[in-house]
């Protein structure tokens, strides 16, 4: 399965160091072949790209690795409400990275360098314990409300006659 983007991934700095805010809901359906969408103001912070190596690689840079990395820190904070595994998580990036055409070594060693993150620090409930990324977004609603509210069964697989 190939990534398939249904509405583009529309972000914008939010004035705090080194976060991002949605302007717009991306739709798009993964390598994992789930139909996923975010909501309008949900805040992320490059956390699949390490910090150390943003010399190298920022982030964001405009290419299609972009929807790796924002759906793998979306993930990374939700894995437990969406009812993944955090191994899950992990693969889906690096299959990701692959489709969009990084050599797989490559994708190998972001996995790795990622792989703290989900599995030790975030307690994947959609709350990060930081004021920068935990705030409302689209209709008042926290992250968690969001995710619970549009995801209650976890993810929905892609259905294009819907």
């Amino acid at each position: 399965m190939q990534w398939q983007i249904i509405s583009r991934l529309q972000y914008s700095p939010t004035g705090l160091p080194l976060t991002w805010e949605l302007t717009q809901p991306p739709r798009y359906v993964c390598v994992d072949g789930y139909d996923w969408t975010w909501p309008r103001g949900a805040r992320f912070n490059g956390c699949s790209s390490p910090r150390p190596v943003w010399w190298y690689r920022p982030p964001l840079d405009g290419t299609w690795f972009d929807y790796d990395w924002f759906h793998h820190d979306m993930l990374s904070r939700c894995w437990r409400l969406l009812e993944l595994r955090p191994s899950y998580v992990q693969d889906v990036f690096r299959r990701g990275l692959i489709a969009h055409g990084m050599r797989p070594y490559r994708a190998r060693m972001k996995q790795i360098f990622t792989w703290p993150f989900v599995a030790l620090m975030s307690p994947g409930d959609g709350l990060t314990g930081d004021e920068r990324y935990d705030q409302s977004v689209w209709g008042g609603l926290s992250l968690p409300e969001w995710v619970r509210e549009n995801y209650p069964a976890g993810p929905v697989p892609y259905d294009p006659t819907a």
